[in-house]
């Protein structure tokens, strides 16, 4: 299968579960995710805001930001085909972007910031990235809508950080056939 048919198969399966099911497996997720040492050492945090069936995010990002961590959100920039991460210290200042999905207006920007002189050599221990994901399997492949957004991000700045997905089992593929511009992800998060 090519990546067409496993994002249009991966996506009609993750849109067949019920609200109730993903309200259940997005809430099993968020604990997982909060009871994890990766988010437990992370002292900054890039998450997103779902959109239609995903892992819904509203609350884990209400958490991050009672837990006192830094929350970076994406903002998407179609023209220029690039996504940057600002930091969000009150949600209700999000307005609708890209796709409708809620983005942060501006703010500090992550690419700002000198991660090196914040954290020093526990760098990775320190930044954690949570991503959203059409499809995934057992080896790190994940793929997304085919913009390649995040994985432009990543690429420049993938380095710093642990990754990962936020998915519902219903996500898991055999394999992904990988390419070279292809960021894996540290692991998967499932519900």
């Amino acid at each position: 299968m090519n990546k067409s048919d496993i994002r249009k198969n991966a996506l009609a399966a993750r849109d067949k579960l019920s609200v109730d099911d993903r309200c259940n497996k997005s809430s099993t997720i968020l604990n997982k995710v909060l009871n994890s040492k990766q988010y437990l050492n992370s002292d900054i945090v890039l998450s997103y805001c779902s959109f239609r069936s995903e892992v819904n995010t509203a609350a884990l990002n209400e958490s991050i930001l009672r837990d006192g961590k830094r929350l970076f959100l994406p903002k998407t920039y179609s023209e220029e085909k690039v996504m940057r991460f600002y930091e969000v210290t009150d949600l209700s200042s999000l307005n609708p972007g890209y796709m409708g999905i809620m983005e942060p207006t501006g703010g500090v920007d992550f690419e700002s910031l000198d991660l090196e002189d914040l954290f020093g050599s526990n760098l990775l221990k320190r930044v954690l990235m949570l991503l959203p994901g059409v499809a995934f399997d057992n080896q790190g492949n994940r793929i997304g809508y085919g913009g390649g957004y995040y994985d432009r991000f990543l690429e420049q700045y993938g380095s710093y950080m642990m990754k990962y997905m936020l998915a519902f089992e219903e996500q898991r593929v055999e394999i992904i056939p990988g390419e070279e511009f292809d960021i894996e992800v540290d692991g998967v998060v499932i519900g």
